[in-house]
C-alpha cells in the first residue's frame, strides 16, 4: 500500500499539511508514530471522523489530541465508514496463512476495501450496514479466506467535537 505525506491528502488544512511525522497508509489508515524519547506528541486529525485502531474510540477530524507515549501500541487511527482486512503475521505474503483474513468496519462500512495484485488477483470487501453482512468478491489463482467480519463499536462519549 502507498503511503502519503498528510500534506498530499489534505493541502488546503495548514494544521494537517504541516505535519511531517505522520502519514497515511493507503487512503484509510493514520499512522503517527512516537520517536524515541519523545514522553507524547501532539496531533491533529484531518476532517472527519476517525478511530482510535486500538480500542475503537471515534474522534472528531480537525481537532488535535495528545497522546501519550507507549511501546505497546504505535498510534493509527481509521477513517471512519472503513472495511479493513486483517491477516495473521508471517514470514512472507507468500505464506498461505497471510491469505486468512479477519475484517473490522469502522463506523458504518460504506468504504469498501480493494485490492489488485501485480499478479492480477482482487479482492474487493464491502459491508451493508443495515443487513451487517459482508460481501466478498475476488479473482484470481489464490483467493482469500474470511474468517470473521466484525463492527467495531464506537464509543460516542469518546468522541470529541
Amino acid at each position: 500500500m502507498p503511503t502519503n505525506a498528510l500534506a498530499l491528502d489534505w493541502p488546503d488544512d495548514p494544521d494537517v499539511a504541516k505535519t511531517d511525522d505522520a502519514w497515511m497508509v493507503g487512503d484509510q489508515l493514520l499512522v503517527a508514530p512516537l520517536f524515541a524519547g519523545e514522553p507524547g506528541r501532539r496531533l491533529t486529525l484531518p476532517p472527519g471522523v476517525w478511530h482510535n485502531f486500538w480500542t475503537g474510540d471515534a474522534i472528531a477530524g480537525n481537532s488535535t489530541i495528545d497522546l501519550p507515549a507507549a511501546t505497546q501500541n504505535i498510534p493509527v487511527f481509521v477513517m471512519d465508514g472503513s472495511v479493513l482486512p486483517l491477516a495473521v503475521i508471517t514470514n512472507s505474503t507468500a505464506d498461505p496463512a497471510s491469505r486468512t483474513l479477519k475484517v473490522r468496519i469502522f463506523g458504518d462500512g460504506h468504504l469498501p476495501f480493494s485490492l489488485t495484485t501485480h499478479e492480477g488477483d482482487s479482492l474487493e470487501l464491502r459491508w451493508d450496514i443495515d443487513t451487517r453482512v459482508g460481501t466478498v468478491k475476488q479473482r484470481g489463482n489464490n483467493p482469500y479466506i474470511i474468517t470473521k467480519w466484525t463492527s467495531v463499536p464506537s464509543r460516542s462519549s469518546q468522541l470529541v467535537m
